[in-house]
Protein backbone atom coordinates (compact mmCIF):
# COMPACT_ATOMS: atom_id res chain seq x y z
CA UNK A 1 0.00 0.00 0.00
CA UNK A 2 2.62 2.39 0.99
CA UNK A 3 4.55 1.33 -2.60
CA UNK A 4 0.79 2.48 -4.10
CA UNK A 5 0.85 5.91 -2.42
CA UNK A 6 4.50 6.62 -3.28
CA UNK A 7 4.27 5.72 -7.00
CA UNK A 8 0.72 7.81 -7.31
CA UNK A 9 1.68 10.94 -5.73
CA UNK A 10 4.93 10.48 -7.90
CA UNK A 11 3.10 9.95 -10.94
CA UNK A 12 0.55 13.12 -9.76
CA UNK A 13 4.10 14.83 -9.30
CA UNK A 14 4.98 14.29 -12.86
CA UNK A 15 1.87 15.66 -13.99
CA UNK A 16 1.65 18.74 -12.51
CA UNK A 17 5.08 19.70 -13.85
CA UNK A 18 4.26 18.70 -17.20
CA UNK A 19 1.44 20.98 -17.16
CA UNK A 20 3.31 23.59 -15.49
CA UNK A 21 6.29 23.15 -17.96
CA UNK A 22 3.82 23.50 -21.22
CA UNK A 23 1.86 26.57 -19.35
CA UNK A 24 5.25 28.06 -19.33
CA UNK A 25 6.50 27.53 -23.01
CA UNK A 26 3.24 28.90 -24.06
CA UNK A 27 3.49 31.99 -21.93
CA UNK A 28 6.99 32.50 -23.40
CA UNK A 29 5.00 32.50 -26.53
CA UNK A 30 2.27 34.97 -25.58
CA UNK A 31 4.82 37.32 -24.43
CA UNK A 32 7.07 37.40 -27.17
CA UNK A 33 4.38 37.89 -29.46
CA UNK A 34 2.93 40.97 -27.31
CA UNK A 35 6.73 41.96 -27.50
CA UNK A 36 6.45 42.71 -31.70
CA UNK A 37 3.58 44.95 -30.88
CA UNK A 38 6.04 47.55 -28.73
CA UNK A 39 7.25 50.34 -29.67
CA UNK A 40 11.01 51.42 -30.04
CA UNK A 41 11.12 52.98 -26.44
CA UNK A 42 9.83 49.91 -24.80
CA UNK A 43 12.90 47.89 -25.95
CA UNK A 44 15.48 50.29 -25.07
CA UNK A 45 13.68 50.93 -21.46
CA UNK A 46 13.73 47.06 -21.01
CA UNK A 47 17.23 45.25 -22.54
CA UNK A 48 18.65 44.34 -19.16
CA UNK A 49 15.10 44.61 -17.07
CA UNK A 50 15.50 41.82 -14.82
CA UNK A 51 11.98 41.73 -13.86
CA UNK A 52 9.97 38.45 -14.39
CA UNK A 53 8.41 38.53 -17.61
CA UNK A 54 5.26 36.24 -15.75
CA UNK A 55 3.74 35.56 -12.92
CA UNK A 56 3.82 32.06 -13.98
CA UNK A 57 7.92 32.23 -13.48
CA UNK A 58 7.47 32.47 -9.66
CA UNK A 59 5.58 29.36 -9.64
CA UNK A 60 7.79 27.57 -11.92
CA UNK A 61 10.70 27.83 -10.21
CA UNK A 62 9.17 27.02 -6.86
CA UNK A 63 7.75 23.54 -8.29
CA UNK A 64 10.15 22.78 -10.86
CA UNK A 65 13.43 24.51 -8.90
CA UNK A 66 14.26 26.03 -12.36
CA UNK A 67 15.62 29.43 -12.68
CA UNK A 68 17.59 30.89 -16.01
CA UNK A 69 17.71 33.66 -17.77
CA UNK A 70 14.52 33.16 -19.81
CA UNK A 71 12.47 34.12 -17.03
CA UNK A 72 13.32 37.89 -17.03
CA UNK A 73 11.86 40.54 -19.26
CA UNK A 74 15.18 41.49 -20.59
CA UNK A 75 15.98 37.95 -22.44
CA UNK A 76 13.09 38.36 -24.58
CA UNK A 77 13.73 41.48 -25.59
CA UNK A 78 17.33 41.33 -26.38
CA UNK A 79 16.04 38.39 -28.40
CA UNK A 80 13.57 41.08 -30.36
CA UNK A 81 16.46 43.31 -30.54
CA UNK A 82 18.71 41.07 -32.47
CA UNK A 83 16.10 40.13 -34.83
CA UNK A 84 14.29 44.08 -35.43
CA UNK A 85 13.13 44.59 -38.88
CA UNK A 86 11.08 47.35 -38.56
CA UNK A 87 12.25 50.59 -40.40
CA UNK A 88 9.71 52.75 -38.93
CA UNK A 89 11.81 52.75 -35.80
CA UNK A 90 14.33 53.92 -37.73
CA UNK A 91 14.48 58.02 -37.78
CA UNK A 92 13.32 57.91 -34.19
CA UNK A 93 16.54 55.83 -33.13
CA UNK A 94 18.29 58.41 -34.54
CA UNK A 95 16.99 61.16 -33.20
CA UNK A 96 17.09 59.53 -29.77
CA UNK A 97 21.06 59.99 -30.25
CA UNK A 98 21.04 63.79 -29.83
CA UNK A 99 18.02 63.49 -26.69
CA UNK A 100 19.15 64.14 -23.29
CA UNK A 101 16.60 61.81 -21.63
CA UNK A 102 18.00 58.96 -24.04
CA UNK A 103 21.62 60.01 -23.24
CA UNK A 104 22.54 56.95 -20.86
CA UNK A 105 20.93 54.48 -23.43
CA UNK A 106 23.35 55.19 -26.70
CA UNK A 107 24.81 51.60 -25.81
CA UNK A 108 21.45 50.36 -26.63
CA UNK A 109 20.43 52.54 -29.41
CA UNK A 110 23.26 51.76 -31.41
CA UNK A 111 22.85 48.39 -30.50
CA UNK A 112 19.19 48.37 -32.19
CA UNK A 113 20.68 50.54 -35.23
CA UNK A 114 23.02 47.82 -35.85
CA UNK A 115 20.86 45.40 -35.73
CA UNK A 116 17.94 47.04 -37.85
CA UNK A 117 20.67 47.64 -40.39
CA UNK A 118 22.00 44.19 -40.73
CA UNK A 119 18.22 42.72 -40.56
CA UNK A 120 17.17 45.11 -43.59
CA UNK A 121 20.25 45.63 -45.50
CA UNK A 122 19.53 49.47 -45.14
CA UNK A 123 21.96 51.56 -46.99
CA UNK A 124 21.00 54.24 -45.03
CA UNK A 125 21.71 53.01 -41.36
CA UNK A 126 25.25 51.40 -42.99
CA UNK A 127 26.80 54.72 -43.62
CA UNK A 128 25.22 56.70 -40.80
CA UNK A 129 26.80 54.24 -39.05
CA UNK A 130 30.31 54.54 -40.65
CA UNK A 131 30.12 57.90 -39.53
CA UNK A 132 29.45 57.25 -36.39
CA UNK A 133 32.37 54.64 -36.05
CA UNK A 134 34.69 57.80 -36.36
CA UNK A 135 32.54 60.33 -34.36
CA UNK A 136 31.65 57.91 -31.72
CA UNK A 137 34.44 56.76 -28.51
CA UNK A 138 32.84 54.81 -26.29
CA UNK A 139 29.87 52.70 -28.70
CA UNK A 140 32.15 51.28 -31.47
CA UNK A 141 31.42 47.57 -30.52
CA UNK A 142 27.94 48.43 -30.08
CA UNK A 143 27.41 49.66 -33.73
CA UNK A 144 29.57 47.29 -35.20
CA UNK A 145 28.01 43.93 -34.13
CA UNK A 146 25.05 43.57 -36.07
CA UNK A 147 27.00 44.22 -39.09
CA UNK A 148 27.95 41.18 -40.22
CA UNK A 149 24.29 40.29 -41.43
CA UNK A 150 24.76 43.11 -43.69
CA UNK A 151 25.65 42.53 -47.21
CA UNK A 152 28.78 44.68 -48.03
CA UNK A 153 28.75 44.38 -52.14
CA UNK A 154 31.92 45.80 -54.11
CA UNK A 155 30.40 49.47 -53.94
CA UNK A 156 30.07 49.82 -50.12
CA UNK A 157 32.61 51.60 -47.82
CA UNK A 158 34.56 49.23 -45.43
CA UNK A 159 37.23 51.45 -44.51
CA UNK A 160 35.93 52.70 -40.83
CA UNK A 161 35.64 48.94 -39.93
CA UNK A 162 39.34 48.22 -41.11
CA UNK A 163 40.83 51.27 -39.52
CA UNK A 164 39.35 49.68 -36.30
CA UNK A 165 40.96 46.70 -36.53
CA UNK A 166 43.93 47.94 -37.33
CA UNK A 167 44.22 50.69 -34.73
CA UNK A 168 40.91 49.85 -32.61
CA UNK A 169 41.26 48.33 -28.74
CA UNK A 170 40.85 44.68 -28.22
CA UNK A 171 37.17 43.78 -28.20
CA UNK A 172 36.60 46.56 -30.88
CA UNK A 173 38.99 45.08 -32.95
CA UNK A 174 37.41 41.47 -32.98
CA UNK A 175 33.90 43.55 -33.23
CA UNK A 176 35.22 44.57 -36.97
CA UNK A 177 36.72 41.72 -37.77
CA UNK A 178 33.33 39.67 -37.48
CA UNK A 179 31.46 42.75 -39.33
CA UNK A 180 33.74 41.77 -42.25
CA UNK A 181 31.67 38.73 -43.07
CA UNK A 182 29.34 39.43 -46.11
CA UNK A 183 31.74 41.20 -47.99
CA UNK A 184 32.58 41.13 -51.32
CA UNK A 185 35.54 43.22 -51.36
CA UNK A 186 38.49 41.35 -52.83
CA UNK A 187 40.83 42.57 -50.69
CA UNK A 188 39.55 41.85 -47.48
CA UNK A 189 41.05 38.24 -47.73
CA UNK A 190 44.61 39.46 -47.71
CA UNK A 191 43.82 42.36 -45.34
CA UNK A 192 42.85 39.24 -42.65
CA UNK A 193 44.98 37.41 -43.71
CA UNK A 194 48.03 39.37 -42.66
CA UNK A 195 46.63 40.51 -39.51
CA UNK A 196 46.49 35.88 -39.25
CA UNK A 197 50.15 36.31 -39.55
CA UNK A 198 50.48 38.24 -36.35
CA UNK A 199 47.47 37.72 -34.22
CA UNK A 200 46.98 35.35 -30.75
CA UNK A 201 44.09 32.91 -30.92
CA UNK A 202 40.91 35.11 -30.56
CA UNK A 203 41.97 36.94 -33.36
CA UNK A 204 43.13 33.90 -35.49
CA UNK A 205 39.70 32.43 -34.79
CA UNK A 206 37.47 35.27 -36.26
CA UNK A 207 39.29 36.07 -39.17
CA UNK A 208 38.83 32.26 -39.90
CA UNK A 209 35.53 32.40 -40.00
CA UNK A 210 35.27 35.59 -42.20
CA UNK A 211 37.72 34.25 -44.68
CA UNK A 212 36.55 30.56 -44.94
CA UNK A 213 34.42 31.03 -48.16
CA UNK A 214 37.53 32.67 -49.90
CA UNK A 215 40.34 30.70 -48.93
CA UNK A 216 42.45 28.76 -51.55
CA UNK A 217 45.27 26.54 -51.74
CA UNK A 218 47.55 29.66 -51.44
CA UNK A 219 45.98 30.34 -47.91
CA UNK A 220 46.90 27.11 -46.89
CA UNK A 221 51.18 27.78 -45.80
CA UNK A 222 49.54 30.56 -43.24
CA UNK A 223 46.63 28.02 -41.72
CA UNK A 224 49.50 25.78 -40.76
CA UNK A 225 52.00 28.02 -39.59
CA UNK A 226 48.68 29.63 -37.52
CA UNK A 227 47.83 25.82 -36.37
CA UNK A 228 51.63 24.98 -35.12
CA UNK A 229 51.73 28.43 -33.19
CA UNK A 230 48.67 28.15 -31.41
CA UNK A 231 48.03 26.14 -28.29
CA UNK A 232 44.26 26.84 -28.29
CA UNK A 233 42.73 23.46 -29.22
CA UNK A 234 39.18 24.62 -30.86
CA UNK A 235 41.00 26.85 -32.94
CA UNK A 236 43.19 23.91 -34.50
CA UNK A 237 40.76 22.18 -35.01
CA UNK A 238 38.72 24.60 -37.02
CA UNK A 239 42.03 25.37 -39.03
CA UNK A 240 42.18 22.26 -39.64
CA UNK A 241 38.33 21.55 -41.50
CA UNK A 242 39.28 24.86 -43.38
CA UNK A 243 42.50 23.21 -44.70
CA UNK A 244 40.25 19.67 -45.29
CA UNK A 245 37.66 22.12 -46.80
CA UNK A 246 39.77 23.79 -48.92
CA UNK A 247 41.54 20.46 -50.14
CA UNK A 248 37.69 19.16 -50.97
CA UNK A 249 36.97 21.74 -53.59
CA UNK A 250 38.87 20.59 -56.17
Amino acid sequence: MKNFLSVFFRSSDDKEKIKLRREFENEKQRFTNELKKKDISFLLDNMESSEYFSNIVVEKQKVLKSYGSEDSIGHYVRAQVRDLKNLEFKNKLISFLDQEEYYDKKDKIYTCLSSLCGNTNNEEIYYFLMKQLNNEENYKIEILQGLWKFQKTIDYDIEPIKSIILHGKYYERLAAIEALKNSDHPEIHDFLLKEFKTSGDDFMLKILWVIWKTSTEETIPVLEKGKRKSKDRYLRLEIEKLIDDIKDRK
